[in-house]
């Protein structure tokens, strides 16, 4: 069974909070943001923005790409779970010019 993609939240309260000793309502103080809106991506139900991706990296010292780079991976990654879709990888000889394309069923 595939590992679910890990969502911008979970790293956020596993890794980056516990690091910095810091609580929800003080790291969002520090990037600028509601203690609602910052609860909301670290429990998964959120997402993170661009904006909210330049907060964090100022504050954590990464690269808003960083943040951004995880986002699409959880969305799609709920989506196939939710549709059921499957995916899989055409191997050479389905391929023009050694292309890898990635394929999307239902």
């Amino acid at each position: 069974m595939a590992r679910k993609p890990s969502h911008p939240g979970a790293l956020l309260r596993e890794v980056v909070l516990p690091e910095t000793r810091l609580t929800v309502t003080e790291l969002a103080k520090r990037c600028g943001l509601t203690r609602n809106t910052f609860s909301k991506i670290v429990n998964e139900r959120g997402d993170i923005t661009e904006d909210i991706a330049i907060r964090l990296s100022r504050i954590v010292g990464s690269m808003p790409q960083f943040w951004l780079n995880m986002r699409p991976s959880a969305i799609f990654g709920s989506l196939s779970r939710k549709t059921k879709m499957s995916t899989r990888i055409l191997n050479d000889s389905e391929l023009h010019s050694g292309c890898v394309r990635l394929v999307v069923t239902q």
